[in-house]
């Protein structure tokens, strides 16, 4: 019955009716029927209703239900339910709501998903956040994307992390982005990775960070 209901039918429901539905009967809204909800409807669902959902729902929301989701909301969302985001669902969510999700479901992003985010979301991830990034995810990263993150994230990298940029990425950091580099990372740098920097970004270096070069990562630099 409920999968019957028009589109209108379904945008008219009450909240508090809304709300009162069985998850079984939340699932069963066809994915035209969800697309049709109000942002107020998106945003009084019920956590246990986000959770039920469908990733074939999820996918049906259109870009200003998905602003509408609360924090609260989208923390609802399982492991699963995250991991099959659609890059449009994912590029949709407003800074704030990108840096308020748990740093164990940036966890279970794939690496389609995280490759696709837009720069602006990348630049708001909390750094706990950065530092659950998969490393296999990390690498896929564009240069872009590597480009846009903050000094605070940069430093937030863990030492595999640093350790497993792409010399690609590694070539695009800036001085600010390197000089926020514990020293600790900078030591986990491979020497492929030194020889990938330019002289500007070499010469940018701070002197506690050349400090922490190791004998080897030093003897193998190259002469340029």
């Amino acid at each position: 019955q409920v999968s019957s209901l028009t589109t209108a039918q379904v945008a008219s429901i009450e909240l508090a009716d809304l709300q009162a539905m069985q998850n079984s009967q939340v699932v069963a809204l066809t994915t035209a029927q969800v697309n049709a909800l109000t942002t107020e409807q998106a945003n009084g669902l019920t956590l246990t209703q986000v959770s039920a959902m469908e990733q074939s729902d999820l996918a049906a929301f259109s870009s200003t239900n998905v602003q509408a989701l609360s924090s609260d909301q989208l923390n609802a969302m399982t492991f699963a339910q995250v991991s099959h985001l659609t890059t449009a669902f994912l590029n949709a969510l407003t800074t704030d709501q990108i840096s308020a999700i748990k740093a164990s479901d940036i966890t279970a992003l794939t690496q389609s998903q995280l490759v696709n985010l837009n720069t602006d979301n990348v630049s708001a991830l909390r750094t706990d956040q950065i530092q659950a990034i998969k490393l296999s995810n990390l690498v896929a990263m564009t240069t872009q994307q590597v480009i846009a993150m903050t000094t605070d994230q940069a430093k937030a990298l863990t030492g595999l992390q640093v350790a497993g940029l792409t010399s690609n990425q590694v070539g695009v950091l800036s001085t600010d982005q390197l000089q926020a580099l514990d020293t600790a990372d900078v030591a986990m740098l491979t020497v492929d990775q030194l020889n990938t920097l330019s002289s500007s970004q070499v010469q940018g270096l701070l002197t506690q960070q050349v400090a922490s070069l190791t004998v080897t990562q030093l003897s193998n630099l190259g002469l340029d």
